[in-house]
């Protein structure tokens, strides 16, 4: 199977934490998911439209973890 991720270093832990439905491993699912991203924005590798990406992404796992 092909890797169909365009940012597979972090976004494999944002969906996993988008997906969870059990409320009992979400928290740890979300704040597994933002660590790895916030690492990745640490990076000087990250060009505009990936940072725009995380962006997006750290926005959506705020709101789940209303």
């Amino acid at each position: 199977m092909r890797n169909v991720l365009r940012y597979p270093v972090w976004q494999g832990h944002y969906l996993v934490a988008m997906l969870e439905i059990k409320s009992g491993t979400m928290q740890s699912k979300i704040a597994d998911a933002e660590a790895v991203i916030r690492n990745r924005m640490l990076s000087n590798e990250t060009g505009p439209e990936e940072r725009q990406a995380i962006q997006d992404a750290l926005n959506a796992l705020k709101f789940l973890n209303r």
